[in-house]
């Protein structure tokens, strides 16, 4: 299994700013989760926060990366696991 703390800094180098992840990614996230009820949304392997920015809402963050969990829980609660 990776550890994925070692490749923290990579993701938020490389897909942090990759348009097709802004332009792709996240509308599809937006439109799942649009459709969802209301209430709390779980972003199970939420990396450093992207797409729970996107889509607003009460959302709580999982993911194993102790690195990108510091940057995700700058905008929601998270939780390491």
């Amino acid at each position: 299994m990776t550890n994925w703390d070692s490749l923290a800094s990579w993701w938020e180098l490389e897909i942090v700013t990759d348009p097709a992840y802004r332009e792709d990614v996240l509308p599809l996230l937006g439109d799942l989760v649009g459709s969802m009820p209301a209430g709390v949304v779980l972003d199970l392997g939420c990396g450093e926060g992207q797409g729970a920015r996107s889509v607003g809402g009460t959302v709580v963050g999982i993911d194993s990366s102790h690195v990108l969990l510091r940057s995700a829980n700058r905008v929601i609660p998270v939780v390491q696991a």
